[in-house]
């Protein structure tokens, strides 16, 4: 019976000494998972788009056109990688209305989806938004903002206004002709004051919308020349009209496209051309160009008080003279000849133009 009892109250310390142990793992196990929370949680900041600063914008004959650049950062500095498209907000008010506070008048005016843009052009790091819907005499305001995944909106900045005007008229009667290592381009000046440049373009078809921009030549000097080009290759070209207002540039739409071949040979121009005035005309002669085993013909080109040179013979001309009886009393005039081998007309020389002369008979 002594045995008995002695066996139960080992077995009941031991019981007893296991839950004492038990119970203190559990509040050192409290202890340590709760260290975490003496203080307060921080929330995790919301990552928002960098705000688009700069919005360039271009007007055009059938609207405005803006640019962007894709924005890379989110406000907090880290990478943008969740962009999900682009709000374009726009105002409008008329020429001569004043406004106060116009950002806060501009409305949701379009939404383009990063990924799949089918109101906008998005390439290499750029979108470009065209608004046709625009009226001439009208001041346009626009801010774009881009958001990412969640919805989370970029900041609206500032913007800019576009006053939409009508367009300058486009220059007429574009020729392109290969010269002697260029291509020289003369066109018909619009009589607008307001132009202040023209934009050139260049493609390698005759559709105007693939034509790029090859440079630009101010108002007073209504020719480009094209030094950079591969011989024998035919290009088209275009020019179009450009004025300023408030700092918006307006296109015009574009000249007829004019073509050529660039050319592989070049011939020495004519030198020493004259003009000598008679009662049938005026007469211009030239000094002869000798090509080495070929027959030179000439082409003999007329400037009418100002105007572009244009070509007035309808044959080739053989002799180094001709009388151009097609003259009116009192007007300036200035010629200007090539040369080119017979049956290759591509490729004709530089020009070389005379003395202007007002013929008084």
């Amino acid at each position: 019976m002594y045995a008995s009892c002695s066996s139960t109250k080992k077995k009941n310390e031991t019981r007893l000494r296991r839950i004492a142990l038990g119970t203190i793992f559990l509040v050192a196990l409290n202890s340590l998972c709760s260290c975490g929370y003496k203080t307060n949680p921080r929330p995790t900041a919301a990552r928002i788009p960098a705000e688009i600063k700069v919005v360039n914008a271009q007007a055009y004959p059938k609207g405005i056109t803006l640019n962007w650049t894709v924005p890379l950062s989110n406000t907090d500095g880290s990478q943008l990688q969740d962009l999900s498209g682009f709000k374009v907000y726009r105002g409008s008010r008329g020429a001569d209305e004043d406004c106060d506070n116009c950002q806060e008048k501009r409305e949701l005016y379009a939404n383009i989806d990063f990924q799949s843009p089918s109101n906008a052009t998005i390439k290499d790091g750029a979108v470009i938004f065209e608004d046709k819907g625009v009226s001439p005499g009208k001041v346009y305001s626009y801010a774009v903002t881009a958001y990412n995944l969640r919805g989370r909106e970029s900041v609206i900045g500032n913007g800019l206004d576009v006053f939409y005007e009508a367009p300058p008229p486009a220059p007429t009667n574009l020729k392109a002709r290969a010269e002697e290592g260029h291509v020289r381009l003369e066109w018909t000046a619009p009589s607008d004051e307001k132009i202040d440049r023209y934009q050139v373009f260049r493609g390698e078809n005759s559709d105007i919308n693939t034509l790029k921009s090859l440079g630009t030549a101010p108002f007073r000097e209504p020719w480009f020349v094209d030094k950079d080009f591969e011989k024998n290759k035919k290009y088209y070209y275009a020019v179009k009209s450009v004025k300023s207002n408030r700092g918006t540039p307006f296109e015009s739409a574009p000249s007829n496209v004019s073509d050529t071949v660039a050319p592989s040979v070049y011939w020495s121009p004519p030198e020493n051309v004259n003009v000598a005035m008679t009662r049938q005309g005026v007469r211009v002669y030239w000094n002869p160009v000798k090509i080495e085993n070929e027959e030179t013909l000439y082409n003999v080109y007329r400037s009418e008080s100002g105007r572009a040179f244009e070509k007035i013979n309808q044959e080739p001309v053989r002799t180094p003279w001709l009388l151009d009886s097609k003259v009116t009393r009192d007007r300036v005039y200035r010629y200007a000849i090539t040369a080119f081998p017979k049956n290759r007309p591509e490729e004709e020389s530089a020009r070389t133009a005379s003395e202007g002369l007002r013929y008084t008979y």
